[in-house]
């Protein structure tokens, strides 16, 4: 009886980024960025994703028109909105068979049996994230205080759907993108300097 075997996995992957940072009387900042991602991972009906980036601050308490406050050293707004993604595995996108040994009419007859049915519109995990808050340093910077509001939503993630029983064969799943899930929250941070002497 002869036996053959082989594995191979290739992955190529390309991605394209740019950015761009700006700032105004160094007190408003702005920061843009876009990222492009080709894989070989993905199906072929899907070519590839963008994931954007934009973030913005301002130093508040640099403005004319904020309050003066003998005890708050600087007050900073800012918000943020981010993606990102998780690629698929190199060769979940892909059919592929194994070699299989068969017993027909007592004669032994080389054969080949489905490994893995593939998913041509197989595409990556895609999240997005926004965040929003405030920073505050008072008492001559012994005193810090961060709040941050963050809302991540993430779609198309990546799941093994069952398949039903009566196709057969031992691939009981497939890959696709058919999750989604949220995470929302607020987070705070307070760093207190509680002794600052020259000893």
């Amino acid at each position: 009886t002869r036996t053959a075997s082989q594995s191979t996995t290739e992955t190529i992957n390309l991605g394209v980024y740019g950015e761009e940072v700006a700032s105004y009387q160094d007190r408003f900042f702005v920061t843009g960025g876009l990222r492009y991602d080709g894989n070989s991972a993905f199906g072929t009906g899907f070519s590839g994703v963008y994931y954007p980036k934009l973030g913005m601050s301002w130093l508040l308490s640099d403005e004319k028109f904020f309050p003066r406050i003998n005890a708050l050293n600087s007050f900073r707004v800012r918000a943020t909105y981010g993606a990102s993604g998780v690629q698929p595995g190199a060769l979940n996108a892909l059919r592929f068979y194994q070699t299989a040994n068969a017993n027909i009419a007592g004669t032994e007859q080389s054969g080949v049996t489905l490994t893995a049915l593939g998913n041509a519109n197989l595409k990556p995990e895609y999240s997005g994230e926004f965040e929003a808050g405030f920073d505050v340093a008072a008492f001559s910077n012994k005193t810090s205080i961060e709040l941050t509001y963050y809302n991540k939503k993430t779609k198309d993630a990546l799941i093994n759907a069952p398949l039903a029983p009566s196709l057969g064969g031992a691939i009981t799943t497939l890959l696709e993108n058919i999750g989604s899930t949220r995470n929302e929250g607020m987070e705070l941070t307070w760093n207190q300097r509680v002794i600052d002497r020259r000893q």
